[in-house]
Order: C-alpha cells, then structure tokens, then sequence
C-alpha cells in the first residue's frame, strides 16, 4: 500500500481545495458606509460614487461563483493527477505480480525436474551415519549422500546426490543463538533449481563438516581437470558490494577476476593479464564473513594484492589445492 500513499494524500487535498471555494461568506465584501453596518434596501453616496447594499451583494455573489469555479478547476486536476498515478502506480504492481506469477511457475516447473535419484554404484557405506530426532536419517557413502526423510517415508522418497555434482554446502551453525542446537543442511548440485535441505541436525557438528569435506573432496577433480585441459581454473569473483576496512586496497582498486594456474594465479585485469606466481606471494589466507560467502586473499609483500569467493566446492578444493602448490613452492 505504501505506493498509494501519495495519490491517496494528493486526491484528499485535492477534494479539500474543492469544499473550499463551496465555503459560506469566503471573500465576500464588507457591506458597511461610513463604518456602518448596511443592511438590505440601504443605499450609501460616497465621494465618487453611490451604491447599494444589494450592489455589494451581487458582487460577492460573483465573487463567490469565481471562487467556485476556480477552486474546482485546481482540485479536479489535483484529483485527476492523483488518479491517473494511481492507475499508473496500479498497472505497475499489475505487471509486477504477473511477471511474479511467471516466475514463481517457471521456477516451480525447472524445480519439478530436479533429480535425486539413487546413482547406479553409491559406493561403500561410511561407518558413521545421522539419524535425525524426526527419524530421517543421512547415509554417507563413497560416491553419494542419501538422506532417507523418516521412518514411514518410501523408498522413493529418498534423495540422492553424487559427491561430484555437489556444487555447495552450507548450514545455519552460526546463526545459532541462545542455546538453540538444532540447524539445517542445504546441499546444492548441478542440474538441480532447488537444494537438498535436510533439517533437524542437532548435537553433533562434526558429520556436518565431514559432509562439506568430502564434497570439497570430490571437487578437486573439476579442478585437477580443468588445470589439465586449458591450464587454468576460473575462481568465483567477489561480489561488487564487497567493502573490506581489513583490506582497503582491494576495496580501492577493484577486485580483478582471478584464474589458478600451475605456477600462481593470473589477475584478468582491463587491457591485461597480469601473473602472479607463487614466489610473489607472502601469504594466501582465508576471511570469513559475517554475510555472504568466506574469501580466499592473496598478500603480496604485506599488501592484499587480490581475492576470490569461496563460493562453491570447486572454490575450496582450487583454494587447497593453491596453498599446496605454494607451500611447494616456497620449500623449493
């Protein structure tokens, strides 16, 4: 409703301006002679001219059919403004939900073909599993996680996702707040509109945490993959928004999109690529966030030179794998 609101305040001036040129007496003249009250019938000669009380009124009644006019004339184009900003403002929230209505039903439609189907070889079952205080339960297995949503559920109601289509994890363990243990798991895989969200965890921390260490696991091999075929990976840029009083320089000079390479990273800068090879850099670190995603930073000579999201797992095993690949580095 709030964009209604100055239509709504505009028609209401507009119908005041209105009543008022229908207000009694507004502007009529004095009816007086020489600081006598007139009354109807009475007559006044002054020193230019004579007139009468019923001249005096019939000049109010002209007065009053001007005032009148005029004043409907401003409030009538007052409230039309604010009507035609109202359709205007209508037709725009009109648009607004039908594009909504579009939207929301084509996200449904791609969400309906998301698959979790059980992969033809999961691979060993781990010897620790989850159950949930609901009675779910998540299986981890070698090439899989199975998370099977309570004890009366079906086979069918199974979800299933392969460790190398795992593109994210995440959970709600640092939102927790007083004495709350319970947290939800999302886990998103490619091809899929919609996460696995598996709610109920409870207690122990540490299965969550192995289920994002063996994803990250499985992700090492698009990295491996990509370093093989184009000799570089493409890491997940910082997001546009991203004010840092930590590291102010990056803050100051933007945040070039940054490749991983077998002897450092490659800066994509405008007009240019700039290398920066492992010998260069002094410290590759890892930032967390209050909001958003954690950043991998890369000091050079005590100065963040530059940084990536660690967005996704593909992210956290290139990240890894680059503190491996310079500490190598450095002992050479």
């Amino acid at each position: 409703m709030s964009g209604y609101t100055k239509p709504l305040v505009a028609a209401a001036i507009g119908a005041l301006i209105v009543l008022l040129g229908f207000t009694p007496d507004f502007g009529d003249g004095a009816k007086e002679c020489a600081g006598h009250e007139m009354r109807p019938g009475d007559s006044c000669t002054g020193s230019h001219e004579a007139y009468g009380y019923d001249d005096i009124a019939a000049v109010d009644a002209e007065n009053r059919q001007n005032k009148r006019a005029i004043l409907s004339v401003i409030g009538g184009v007052v409230i039309l403004g604010a009507l035609g900003f109202a359709v205007r403002t209508g037709a725009e929230d009109l648009r607004y939900a039908v594009g909504r209505r579009r939207s929301d039903a084509e996200h449904r439609a791609r969400a309906a073909r998301d698959t979790w189907d059980r992969p033809p070889d999961p691979g060993r079952l781990e010897d620790r599993s989850q159950e949930l205080p609901g009675g779910g339960r998540v299986e981890l297995y070698a090439h899989a996680l199975c998370f099977k949503p309570g004890s009366g559920s079906r086979s069918g109601d199974e979800r299933w996702v392969r460790w190398d289509r795992v593109t994210s994890v995440e959970d709600t363990r640092s939102g927790l707040r007083y004495g709350n243990t319970d947290y939800t798991l999302w886990i998103h895989a490619e091809g899929n509109v919609e996460p696995l969200k598996i709610e109920g965890f409870t207690g122990d921390q540490e299965f969550v945490s192995r289920v994002a260490e063996v994803a990250v696991e499985a992700a090492k091999a698009k990295v491996y993959r990509a370093l093989n075929d184009a000799g570089v990976f493409r890491l997940s840029p910082v997001e546009p928004d991203f004010t840092s009083l930590s590291y102010p320089t990056l803050s100051r000079h933007g945040h070039p999109e940054l490749l991983l390479a077998a002897g450092g990273f490659i800066s994509r800068e405008p007009g240019a690529n700039r290398p920066i090879p492992w010998s260069r850099i002094t410290k590759l670190s890892r930032q967390g966030r209050t909001v958003g995603h954690a950043l991998a930073v890369v000091t050079l000579g005590g100065t963040a030179s530059a940084c990536f999201t660690l967005a996704t797992t593909a992210d956290l095993a290139a990240f890894q794998l680059a503190q491996e690949l310079w500490k190598r580095a450095r002992r050479g």
